[in-house]
């Protein structure tokens, strides 16, 4: 038998399925629009490779996503950030291409009345130069400065290092600090003493450095790598400064306190590790001889060998007193 479907009925099945339409448009034109929004925003440069994870935040967007190691666009105001012991390579176009090294983060932008002008900011961590590119429109900050990356390379500043540790009370006179000076010369036993089978047992148990089981080769040097490593040979700024104390006192200059100041070096660290073109750029002592052995003291500094380009750092100050 025939069960009898009331009008009222089918009117309120229809009105359900209208709304039930009306629903599912709203989240497919909610879910159109967030793809058009992506797509608003235009291609700046392609992800050429990446080693190890990275994560990219898309344009307008509050969640971030895993990068395929597979290549890939690049959009302006998308927030790109690699891990701990990996990078990544950025072909901008028109730009450079930078390498990402670990945990740096980098996002870029256009003006939007000049499609060509792009800016990238490095947020944290370091790049390299892997192409400077031919785009002079192209500017890559960091720390609201603008980098200079045309010959391929970002020149390092690093924070102050001061060399004081040691040194006798700035108040002596000079003749005291000369007095110090030649006391702690004759305290320290000469290196001829050792006997010869003494050395060459030292040769046996010291461990090689080159020991293919203990190196290890970094993608680049940070600025606290580098930092530390100069610091490490406070000794030797301290001679160059204690022999320019003592060369003033015998020339009859009259000190009532030690001078003292801040000196800017320059120098190249290469990738084996080893310091070259390095120079005094600012110094209140005006002193040739004093400048002469801070530059051989900071050549005989020794980096941790590294893969990346040839690291020029610029203006670091020394602080001597």
């Amino acid at each position: 038998m025939a069960i009898p479907i009331k009008r009222n009925q089918v009117i309120a099945f229809g009105v359900s399925l209208l709304a039930a339409l009306a629903v599912a448009r709203m989240f497919v034109y909610n879910d159109s629009e967030k793809a058009d929004i992506r797509q608003t925003t235009p291609v700046v440069g392609e992800i050429l490779s990446v080693e190890g994870s990275a994560t990219l935040r898309p344009p307008r967007q509050s969640g971030a996503v895993e990068l395929p190691l597979s290549p890939g666009p690049f959009n302006a105001e998308a927030l790109i950030q690699s891990r701990a012991a990996s990078a990544v390579v950025i072909e901008f176009r028109p730009g450079p291409t930078l390498r990402l090294l670990e945990n740096t983060r980098l996002i870029a932008e256009v003006e939007p009345s000049r499609p060509d002008s792009i800016q990238a900011t490095i947020l944290s961590g370091e790049v390299t130069i892997l192409n400077p590119g031919t785009n002079s429109a192209f500017v890559l900050l960091k720390d609201g400065m603008a980098l200079d990356y045309s010959q391929g390379q970002i020149p390092r500043t690093v924070p102050l290092i001061q060399v004081g540790d040691g040194l006798p009370d700035p108040g002596l006179g000079a003749e005291e600090e000369l007095r110090i000076e030649k006391e702690s010369e004759l305290s320290s036993p000469p290196v001829t003493d050792i006997e010869p089978d003494a050395r060459e047992k030292e040769k046996v148990d010291r461990p090689r450095k080159d020991d293919a089981s203990e190196t290890q080769l970094f993608s680049t040097l940070t600025n606290d790598d580098i930092r530390s490593q100069v610091k490490a040979q406070a000794g030797g700024f301290q001679k160059c400064f204690v022999g320019m104390v003592n060369r003033k006192s015998e020339a009859g200059q009259a000190m009532t306190a030690l001078p003292k100041g801040e000196i800017k070096v320059s120098f190249k660290i290469k990738p084996a590790g080893n310091v070259t073109e390095s120079k005094v750029i600012s110094s209140p002592f005006n002193d040739k001889t004093f400048d002469l052995c801070v530059t051989e003291a900071l050549e005989r500094i020794t980096f941790n060998s590294f893969q990346g380009a040839t690291i020029p750092v610029s203006e670091f100050p020394i602080l001597l007193e």
